[in-house]
C-alpha cells in the first residue's frame, strides 16, 4: 500500500505500491519476549502464538502493521502493548527510536501534534480535527518508562511532554476540567469534523472518549515528574487530575442508561451510542465509582443479551467473542460521515469489534470484582475468536462472522487487559499494586514482565497473587 499520499484520497481502480526490503532474522519461536505459564497448556500456547505473530514491528516502528500508516492518535496502545513483554524483547528498544522520533518532529510548537506517520510523512486526517494523540502522546512516554525505567530518556524528552501536556490543559481542563476539541461540532450533519479514533464517528466537542484519556494523562504526569524529583510539577498534575475525574463524572455519567455518555454536542444534546472504550476506560483508569462500576458491567451483560437475542444468537458468546466498538445502533444518519456507508449495525466503528477493545472488558471485569468472568472473556476470545480467525483484520463483522480491513497489532492489548487484570497486578511508577484476587483458574500460573528495566515475575499459589 502506496502511504505517501499523505490526505489525498485514492479513488477506486487505482494501483497501490510499496517497495522494501524485509530482513528475516532466524531465531527460536519461543524467544518472542512473552513470558506466560498457564495450567491451561493449549490456552497458554494460543496466547505465546499471539504474541508472536501481533508483535508487527517494521524496524523500529509500529504502526496498525508492517504496511500500515503509525496512528500517533494510538499512540499509547503501543507501550501498553510493550508492557506485556520482559525486559529481552526488542520491543523496548524499537519504542525508544520511535517515542524520541515522534518526539523530534510531531510535535508543534503550540503543543498540538500530528495524528498520523506514513513514509511520506506526517500528516493530518481527512476525518476531522482528531486530538486524541494529544492525552496518547503523554500516555505512549509513561507506559514506554514503566517498562524501562530510563529516567534519562524521559528526561531528554519531558520538554515535549510539558509542551503537548499544556496544550492539552489550555482546551479547557485548567478552567472546567474538561477537555473541548477545537473545531468538532459533535452536531448529526454528516461532517468531516470527527475528534478521535472513530475516524468516521461525529464524536465532538465535549468529547468523552478524549476525556478518559486526558484525565489518565494528567495522572501520568504526576508520576512521570514525582519519577524525576520535581514534586511540585507533580502537584500541579494530581491537583488536575482530581478536577478532571470530578468534571468526567458530573457531566458524562447518565445515571438512566447506567453508562458514560459517548459526547456532547456544541448545542448540549448529548449522544449515548454505549461506546464500549468509553465505560471500560473510566473504570481502568478510576474514575468510574465503585456502584458506577457495576452499572456499566451490569449494562453490558444486559446489551450483549439484547443484541443476541435481536440477532438470533443461540450460543451468545461464541457468536459475539469480541467487544463491540457500540452496544447501541447508532440512531441519526448524520453522526456518521456522509459517504462512509457504515449506517448498518453492525458496520465497522458502528457495532463491529475492534480486538483491542476485548483487552479492556477484560481489564474492567477484574477491576470490578469479576475477575473470574474475565478469565472466561479471554478464554472465549482466544478459543473462539483467535482459533479461528487468529484476529488478522481490524474488526470483526460478528453477524455475519467476516474479518474486515487489515490486521492491527493494538489486538494485543487483549493480553495487556489478561495480564494485568486477571493476575491482578497493576505497576505504576511509584510500585506494584496488586488488586483483588486473582482468577481460580490461574492457581499455579506465572508471569514474567519488565518493570523499570528489570523483571519482574508474577506467581500465582493458593489464591493469592506473589510478586518476586
Amino acid at each position: 500500500v502506496d502511504r505517501r499520499r499523505g490526505t489525498m484520497t485514492m479513488l477506486a481502480g487505482t494501483k497501490q505500491n510499496q517497495s522494501f526490503t524485509w530482513t528475516l532474522i532466524t531465531k527460536p519461536a519461543t524467544d518472542d519476549g512473552f513470558d506466560l505459564n498457564l495450567p491451561d497448556k493449549e490456552l497458554q500456547e494460543k496466547a505465546q502464538t499471539f504474541a508472536i505473530i501481533h508483535k508487527q514491528l517494521f524496524g523500529w516502528i509500529f504502526g496498525n502493521n508492517p504496511g500500515s500508516v503509525s496512528c500517533l492518535h494510538e499512540m499509547g496502545f503501543f507501550p501498553m502493548v510493550e508492557n506485556v513483554y520482559n525486559s529481552q524483547s526488542e520491543i523496548h528498544s524499537a519504542l525508544d527510536k520511535q517515542l524520541d522520533f515522534f518526539s523530534k518532529y510531531s510535535v508543534f510548537p503550540s503543543g498540538y501534534v500530528y495524528p498520523r506517520w506514513a513514509i511520506g510523512g506526517y500528516y493530518r486526517c481527512i476525518w476531522g480535527n482528531l486530538h486524541d494523540q494529544i492525552p496518547h502522546y503523554i500516555l505512549a512516554f509513561y507506559y514506554h518508562i514503566l517498562s524501562t525505567g530510563d529516567k534519562a530518556f524521559l528526561q531528554q524528552n519531558i520538554k515535549s511532554i510539558q509542551t503537548v501536556a499544556q496544550y492539552m490543559i489550555s482546551l479547557g481542563i485548567e478552567t472546567k476540567g474538561l477537555l473541548t476539541v477545537p473545531d468538532t461540532s459533535g452536531l448529526a450533519d454528516g461532517g468531516r469534523h470527527t475528534s478521535n479514533w472513530y475516524d468516521i464517528i461525529e464524536f465532538g466537542n465535549l468529547d468523552a472518549y478524549i476525556n478518559m484519556y486526558a484525565c489518565q494523562a494528567l495522572q501520568a504526569l504526576g508520576e512521570m515528574f514525582d519519577f524525576l524529583g520535581d514534586h511540585t510539577q507533580a502537584a500541579y498534575y494530581y491537583q488536575l487530575h482530581t478536577k478532571s475525574k470530578t468534571a468526567i463524572q458530573e457531566t458524562f455519567w447518565n445515571s438512566t442508561v447506567g453508562y458514560f455518555i459517548d459526547w456532547i454536542d456544541v448545542n448540549g444534546e448529548p449522544r449515548t451510542y454505549f461506546y464500549t472504550d468509553v465505560s471500560l476506560l473510566a473504570i481502568i483508569f478510576n474514575i468510574a465509582t465503585p456502584q458506577q462500576t457495576n452499572s456499566i458491567l451490569s449494562e453490558l451483560d444486559n446489551h450483549y443479551q439484547m443484541l443476541c437475542t435481536k440477532f438470533n444468537f443461540a450460543n451468545c458468546s461464541e457468536n459475539i467473542f469480541a467487544t463491540p466498538a457500540n452496544m447501541v445502533p447508532i440512531s441519526r444518519p448524520g453522526d456518521i460521515v456522509s459517504g462512509t456507508q457504515q449506517d448498518l449495525f453492525p458496520n465497522y466503528e458502528n457495532g463491529c469489534s475492534f480486538f483491542h477493545s476485548t483487552g479492556f472488558e477484560i481489564a474492567a471485569r477484574a477491576l470490578g470484582g469479576q475477575v473470574d468472568k474475565a478469565y472466561q472473556v479471554f478464554e472465549n476470545v482466544m478459543n473462539i475468536g483467535f482459533q479461528t480467525t487468529y484476529f488478522w483484520g481490524a474488526d470483526y463483522k460478528w453477524d455475519s462472522k467476516q474479518l474486515q480491513s487489515e490486521p492491527l497489532n493494538n489486538a494485543l492489548l487483549i493480553l495487556w487487559g489478561f495480564t494485568r487484570g486477571v493476575f491482578g497486578v497493576w505497576p505504576t511508577l511509584k510500585n506494584i499494586q496488586v488488586v483483588g484476587a486473582p482468577a481460580s483458574k490461574l492457581n499455579g500460573a506465572s508471569y514474567t514482565f519488565s518493570y523499570l528495566g528489570k523483571d519482574v515475575t508474577v506467581q500465582v499459589k493458593n489464591g493469592h497473587t506473589i510478586i518476586n
